[in-house]
């Protein structure tokens, strides 16, 4: 009988120990964290990818998975990529789980054309989901890899937790790249997860385009959504350790590989500016400028006389003429 009470009493301090609160653990004082240093934070692919998660959002064929390769090769294999960018060097893991090794054979060859293909970089087109197992797996490589510098996850479908009965769907995104963001910290590697974007789009947010709640972007510490536009592909980069930026790419079909042109806004401009300078060309005759067409904030001018000013100035047209509404091109 003894026996049996001193096992109750062992059980009971178990159970108090257990949902003992440890609001302690962890606590720290403003004075200690001031002298507190910390490893800066590294930068897989510079005005793009930093160390932690970051979800690169993009509809389905726009080319997220040439990027993926592009920069994991690039990252394992000392070469640039995106044009003339250079990323951090060391190890690379990629896991095309929608893709089959004839498939990424292809891909990989088409990439790296006559170039040697890297030792450093570590394949896989399976994986176990992160509650399975899989969150365990990303460990034991970041631990068997002293150098590792990048994990790209193509896509996030194939690896998340499969949601709860009851789970709510912030919940579910939350916690479906929770853990890859402690490992992230931890190991101080930069993990990029394949995502989608929603069908319908917001004219407000382009960030707003990510498939899924909130809890998904807010988890994550840098996103990166890839939409069509003009021609190219736009490409907005958010983030907690990286500046904000609006980017233009192009996509080379021959070589299977993105660029970076430049800042949107200029690259954009320019192409406006040439369409319009192509269209008056070839018009080769006055062509009318709605007399409702409002001039930019902070002018006065009428929009003949404003239009005209713009392209006298940026366009170079030579002597362009505004009068009752209407532009004439004489030399371009």
């Amino acid at each position: 009988m003894a026996e049996i009470v001193d096992s109750r009493e062992i059980l009971a301090r178990l159970r108090a120990e257990k949902t003992k609160s440890k609001w302690r653990d962890g606590l720290i004082t403003a004075k200690d964290l001031q002298t507190k240093t910390f490893a800066p934070v590294r930068i897989i692919v510079p005005s793009l990818i930093p160390e932690g998660v970051t979800i690169l959002a993009g509809k389905p064929k726009i080319g997220k998975s040439w990027l993926a390769l592009d920069i994991c090769a690039a990252v394992a294999a000392d070469r640039f990529v995106l044009g003339e960018t250079k990323p951090v060097q060391g190890d690379a893991l990629y896991l095309a789980l929608e893709d089959n090794q004839r498939r990424l054979k292809k891909r990989t060859d088409k990439i790296m054309q006559r170039a040697n293909w890297p030792e450093r970089l570590e394949l896989h087109t399976e994986w176990r989901r992160f509650d399975q197992g899989g969150l365990d797996d990303i460990k034991e490589w970041c631990e068997a890899h002293p150098e590792r510098r990048l994990i790209w996850i193509d896509t996030l479908a194939k690896v998340r937790p499969i949601a709860g009965k009851n789970e709510q769907a912030y919940t579910g995104d939350y916690r479906a790249i929770e853990g890859l963001q402690k490992l992230a910290g931890e190991y101080q590697v930069g993990i990029v997860l394949n995502h989608h974007l929603r069908k319908a789009a917001s004219e407000d947010d382009a960030f707003d385009d990510v498939s899924g709640t909130l809890g998904l972007t807010g988890a994550a510490d840098t996103i990166i959504v890839m939409k069509r536009h003009a021609g190219m592909v736009k490409v907005f980069v958010r983030g907690r350790d990286i500046e904000e930026a609006e980017f233009a790419a192009e996509f080379n079909k021959d070589t299977c590989r993105w660029r970076l042109v430049g800042v949107a806004d200029e690259v954009f401009r320019s192409e406006q500016r040439q369409a319009i300078a192509k269209a008056l060309k070839e018009a080769a005759r006055s062509m009318s400028v709605p007399r409702s067409w409002p001039p930019p904030s902070g002018t006065t001018a009428t929009p003949p006389k404003y239009f005209s000013f713009e392209w006298r100035s940026r366009a170079r047209l030579s002597t362009p003429v505004a009068a009752c509404g209407r532009l004439k091109v004489l030399t371009l």
